[in-house]
């Protein structure tokens, strides 16, 4: 609000249907494949999903 800082912590998703199975993923995935390079080659190794439960998930028509 006019540049001053509004103390707020966002915990609400709201995505469009078209999303919803995309915002589950971020939202309910324990664990995520982080893509690392190696050499010359690319690689798929486990990591921790930093967004899990840390909002609830709102789906709604009014976005599409």
């Amino acid at each position: 609000d006019r540049g001053s800082i509004l103390g707020v912590n966002p915990n609400v998703l709201v995505v469009p249907p078209s999303l919803e199975a995309a915002a589950r993923k971020l939202l309910k995935a324990t664990s995520v494949a982080d893509i690392v390079t190696v050499g010359e080659a690319e690689q798929a190794v486990p990591g921790t999903n930093v967004w899990h439960e840390s909002a609830d998930l709102i789906v709604t028509p009014f976005l599409a």
